[in-house]
């Protein structure tokens, strides 16, 4: 079983659980979502579909899912032996703006 940490900011909100109930308006895309966190945590990194899951270098990665032409993503990072939900992201392309990775990297290297 790994260790799941969602990192917050200074006022104690994860900005993943933000964006996860941001999207309730798809449930399905909450469900998806909610779902790869559980694989993470039952498992590790090691079971998730390679089509779901994404190394962005440096002990970054990126969970994707795809509905209704939309691409969502959560970031998270490996760090101090836990896996640590950094980021998530709605977009319309499939190409992972700048900021977005920069941001989840800032995010792990404050851990």
């Amino acid at each position: 079983m790994a260790k799941v940490e969602y990192w917050e900011n200074g006022s104690g909100r994860s900005p993943v659980l933000d964006f996860i109930c941001d999207q309730k308006r798809e449930p399905e895309v909450q469900d998806r979502l909610l779902r790869q966190i559980d694989k993470l945590e039952g498992f590790g990194i090691n079971v998730i579909n390679r089509k779901e899951l994404s190394s962005m270098g440096n002990g970054l990665f990126e969970i994707k899912i795809i509905f209704k032409n939309s691409y969502y993503r959560i970031f998270f990072g490996l760090k101090k032996g836990i896996i640590w939900l950094l980021h998530g992201i709605k977009k319309k392309s499939n190409k992972t703006p700048k900021r977005d990775l920069d941001l989840a990297r800032k995010r792990l290297s404050d851990i």
